[in-house]
């Protein structure tokens, strides 16, 4: 099990999603909703999945310590606005104002884990360590994926289906 390379497939699938919400634009957001709470089941799973396994690790670093702690600050930012745009009212512009710092604070995380963690992480820790985190990360998630994260009861297809089938 490749960690690095499922925690970047991880961070793909979200960007997919937040790009899906932006070619949205301000517009539909019935549509918008079921991308936007599919993307935040997928992110908040994913980095308190990283914080409990991975994270919890490379904080007892010394050489680690210091970056974990800016990217764990970063999880409480992004959990902060996750949480604002779950409960703003749909005023388009707050909104998509909101959703744009999102979207920079998340692919800027992204790029410090890949880019910086990554390869600190190769460099402390033996093949085997990161193996056994890799398997911890992984149940974890899948742990997570069978927990309810709060979600739209609407589901993409359905929200999908009901908008192409409006009548004007």
């Amino acid at each position: 099990m490749n960690m690095f390379a499922d925690i970047e497939y991880d961070h793909e699938k979200i960007k997919t999603l937040i790009y899906d919400i932006i070619a949205l634009g301000d517009g539909d957001a019935e549509l918008r909703q079921p991308l936007f709470d599919k993307m935040k089941k997928e992110l908040l799973i994913l980095h308190r999945a990283e914080e409990k396994t991975l994270y919890a690790v490379l904080d007892q670093q010394k050489s680690t310590h210091d970056i974990v702690e800016n990217l764990q600050a970063e999880n409480e930012t992004i959990e902060t606005l996750l949480d604002k745009l779950t409960h703003l009212d749909d005023n388009k512009e707050t909104w998509q104002a909101n959703f744009e710092k999102l979207q920079s604070i998340v692919f800027r995380h992204f790029d410090k884990e890949e880019e910086k963690l990554f390869s600190k992480t190769e460099k402390i820790l033996e093949p085997e360590q990161i193996e056994q985190i890799a398997e911890r990360l992984h149940e974890t998630k899948t742990s997570m994926w069978k927990t309810r994260l709060i979600m739209h009861p609407i589901s993409l297809m359905s929200a999908f289906f009901k908008k192409v089938h409006e009548k004007p």
